[in-house]
């Protein structure tokens, strides 16, 4: 037979145990509830195609160089630079000779965000921003896949 300080024990232990499972509980369906989001959350990011070599290039020493921070995907221009109406979305962006990537948007006359973040400091350098593509058949000769099958 049972005796009374065992069953007070269970009794008093059931409470807690149920508590656990119900925050255990919460915190997978809060889990479950977020997931979703964050598998199906995608970003497409289109190239420029088009004609035109370069859109804009700016010279480092006379004020019309650009800035970056390795890390960050933001970049600024000196006072000097103007990027014209037509630089934006998939526009290239080479820095001191070396490629950091391409526009994702053009923010203001004199700042871009970059589709990616830059790999090394940038202070006062040399650019040059171009169309990624001359040409859509350029596009596609890069692409070396099936297109009609492709998701991009």
């Amino acid at each position: 037979m049972e005796n009374q300080s065992d069953h007070n024990s269970r009794r008093k232990s059931a409470p807690r145990l149920l508590t656990v499972w119900i925050v255990a509980l919460t915190v997978v369906t809060a889990f479950c509830l977020l997931l979703p989001s964050v598998a199906t959350a995608t970003t497409t990011y289109y190239p420029s195609v088009g004609n035109g070599g370069t859109l804009v290039s700016g010279s480092q020493g006379i004020g019309e160089g650009a800035d970056c921070t390795s890390g960050s995907p933001i970049v600024t221009f000196r006072s000097g630079t103007t990027l014209p109406a037509n630089v934006g979305d998939g526009d290239g962006l080479t820095i001191n000779g070396s490629v950091e990537g391409y526009i994702l948007t053009r923010d203001s006359a004199t700042q871009v965000t970059l589709q990616s973040n830059c790999s090394s400091t940038y202070s006062d350098e040399d650019f040059q921003i171009d169309r990624a593509y001359a040409s859509i058949s350029a596009w596609e000769s890069a692409r070396q896949r099936d297109l009609t099958a492709a998701t991009e």
